[in-house]
């Protein structure tokens, strides 16, 4: 017995409280697993409507402006001729204004975002590719062409999107991919680069640097 009270007095710690300093850490590991489960998101869902909502709405605006001629774009003749260096420059003309209204509408409403945001990428990644092809300015923010920047912002949203998901404020709300998306993302993200690199080489784009 005095082997056994010397023991708990090298330990420092009376039997009773060895059980409250464990009882103590499993409670610490019960809140840092809930925490790491809280559906709670804050502001996150809010935050990806007014993304979407503002990449949906130019890429919808764009192409109904391309399609119908108004606001000062001169229409789909004036697109086709600045896409005649490209093989099926008439078909392009009529291909990237329907895109990005397609792809801005899937975005706005968050319904098959994943799609929408690949549509995007391939959509903003050509045009990024056509006006560094077309302005041979430079490429520091300064001198690069402000409408290849524009498309390459968009584009790089689209992607972020495909990573994000649209959030719970969204048509694919019931979806996995609209909090957590994983596979979905890597395999559109995939989608939406290859086919923007697969358009530009298929038409005959040069090295756009």
């Amino acid at each position: 017995a005095a082997g056994a009270v010397g023991d708990l007095q090298a330990d420092g710690m009376a039997p009773g409280e060895d059980i409250a300093a464990e009882d103590q850490a499993e409670d610490e590991e019960d809140a840092e697993a809930a925490a790491a489960t809280d559906p709670r998101r804050g502001t996150l869902d809010f935050g990806l409507l007014i993304l979407r909502l503002v990449v949906g709405g130019l890429l919808i605006i764009r192409g109904l402006q391309t399609l119908f001629a108004f606001g000062g774009d001169p229409g789909l003749s004036t697109l086709e001729d600045s896409l005649n260096a490209y093989s099926g420059a008439e078909i392009l003309a009529i291909a990237i204004p329907v895109a990005e209204v397609v792809a801005g509408g899937l975005l706005v409403f968050g319904l098959l975002t994943p799609l929408g945001a690949a549509l995007a990428v391939v959509v903003a990644g050509f045009l990024t590719a056509h006006n560094l092809s077309t302005f041979d300015a430079g490429y520091w923010p300064y001198s690069l062409s402000p409408i290849a920047q524009v498309w390459g912002l968009t584009g790089l949203v689209g992607l972020v999107l495909t990573f994000t998901g649209p959030g719970r404020y969204s048509a694919d709300t019931s979806r996995r991919w609209s909090t957590r998306p994983l596979a979905s993302a890597w395999i559109f993200a995939l989608i939406g680069l290859a086919g923007a690199a697969g358009l530009w080489i298929a038409v005959g784009g040069g090295n756009p640097f």
